[in-house]
């Protein structure tokens, strides 16, 4: 009882002394207590001078509270046992004791709440006021010059967020008081701990192969994720992770699924040659792409009506998205498409060889859409008239009439193919431009005099494309669509 009351006696002088010490908070391991996050700290201290009591005010931010303070010493500093385990403002409560150590469990370092100035502190507050002191005889029993004075718990109460905890001197206590009994002026060193909202933290998965995005999902304490989709990507390799739905870095309910979309690659230009364009556009949009400009072109090995080729051509990765062109096929060049010069196939296609060489106008020859497709109906000149659009009218004739009666042979010299237009020379004269041929420009009944090419008006629709007049070749040329209309 003397000795105790010697230490008490020693927390009322406050002379201070000069020395070197220290007050440290250093933060240990976080753990879960009746569903809620804590973290542990420890109070260390080092001086350079014998140090008799500790009187301290320990603070936190608002939010969380102090809990279970433990690992102080209890009993009389001895070279086996040293340290700080009187509590002089505690003691006077607990003054019966056996053997050389306090037992009791409601025997801890905090400052009661109805001691002096100590309302609304202790466990389950956000401040506690703890003293510690030491009792001992002879330099071989006195504590160390540094080490741990007491741990004590910090308890989240459910919130997350950073929170701070200072250390300061009770100086209503005495503060630090050195072994003569004086204070001793110390520097105190407080730490900040994070709680983590509850929950697990969303890894990021995504450009990770879907065997590591798995582990890593599971790892961090969700269900094995879901593959929502698969998708082609110009930066993700094939079998990486294209997206996730939970945005990584956040903390979520662990019992969340995560689904992801797996790449698979690149968009690949498909081949679409020989497909109808309907199968073409089909493949296109399948593959990642947009289908781009479709034009049409002459072919003697693709079907017509097939696809020729594409832009870019099959195998390209040009990037998802990019327009994807094609060129259809309009079948083989028909021979109304030719000079009708001569009566084979060859002496027809070197008239009109002749004919595109010296750059004369083929437009009115060919099946549209590479010529006005009108020709063989009347519309020798291959235009329609301004401003009445009529396609059959005063060009035509005039072509009739320029070349009447004339022969074949290398134009200008015999007559311009665009006038045969009837495809037929006249027997037995085999004059090239005719009657049959003024006939399908002026003749009442077979005449297209002022027709105009495809419009809305019934009785004004000519053919497009000129079927062969002879019987002995299959070939026959449909019309086309009005809807193609130059």
């Amino acid at each position: 009882m003397k000795k105790a009351l010697l230490i008490v006696a020693m927390l009322l002088l406050v002379t201070p002394v000069m020395a070197t010490t220290t007050i440290t908070a250093v933060q240990e391991g976080e753990f879960v207590a009746d569903g809620m996050k804590q973290r542990t700290v420890r109070i260390d201290y080092s001086t350079d001078v014998n140090v008799r009591a500790f009187a301290l005010d320990i603070n936190i931010d608002a939010g969380p509270t102090f809990d279970n303070i433990r690992n102080f010493k209890t009993g009389e500093s001895n070279a086996v046992s040293p340290g700080y385990g009187i509590f002089p403002s505690r003691f006077r409560d607990f003054i019966v004791v056996t053997g050389p150590n306090w037992v009791d469990p409601n025997y801890n370092p905090t400052v009661a709440w109805n001691e002096p100035g100590s309302a609304n502190t202790g466990m389950g507050w956000p401040k506690m006021i703890v003293e510690m002191g030491t009792l001992y005889a002879g330099d071989a029993n006195k504590p160390a010059w540094s080490g741990t004075l007491f741990r004590f718990d910090v308890n989240s109460e459910g919130g997350s967020g950073t929170f701070c905890i200072t250390i300061a001197a009770n100086t209503l206590r005495g503060g630090v008081v050195g072994n003569d009994g004086n204070a001793i002026s110390a520097s105190y060193v407080g730490t900040c701990v994070t709680f983590a909202p509850a929950g697990c933290v969303v890894p990021n998965i995504v450009n990770t192969a879907e065997a590591a995005a798995i582990a890593a999902v599971t790892g961090a304490g969700f269900p094995a994720p879901n593959k929502s989709g698969e998708q082609k990507s110009d930066t993700i390799a094939a079998g990486n992770v294209i997206s996730q739905d939970q945005t990584a870095g956040l903390t979520i309910d662990c019992s969340t699924v995560i689904n992801y979309v797996l790449s698979l690659g690149p968009c690949v230009v498909p081949n679409v040659v020989n497909m109808t364009p309907t199968d073409a556009n089909t493949a296109i949009v399948n593959a990642g792409f947009t289908v781009g400009a479709r034009t049409y072109d002459w072919s003697a090995s693709v079907a017509k009506g097939n696809v020729i080729s594409s832009t870019p051509a099959a195998g390209a990765t040009p990037g998802c998205g990019t327009a994807v062109a094609y060129v259809v096929s309009r079948g083989p060049i028909p021979v109304a498409c030719f000079d009708p010069c001569g009566t084979t196939f060859s002496q027809q296609k070197s008239q009109y060889n002749i004919y595109i060489t010296n750059k004369w106008d083929p437009n009115s020859w060919c099946e549209y859409p590479t010529g006005s497709g009108f020709q063989c109906h009347g519309d020798a000149d291959g235009k329609a008239s301004s401003p009445d659009a009529y396609r059959i009218y005063t060009g035509d004739l005039t072509l009739v009439t320029n070349n009447w009666k004339k022969k074949m042979g290398v134009f200008p010299a015999g007559a311009d193919p665009r006038a045969d237009i009837d495809h037929k020379a006249s027997s037995p004269d085999n004059y090239r431009v005719y009657t049959l041929d003024l006939a399908r420009i002026t003749s009442a009944t077979t005449g297209n005099w002022k027709r105009k090419g495809c419009t809305s008006s019934v009785g004004t629709i000519l053919p497009r494309n000129c079927p062969l007049d002879d019987a002995s070749n299959n070939t026959y040329v449909k019309p086309v669509n009005c809807a193609d209309s130059k």
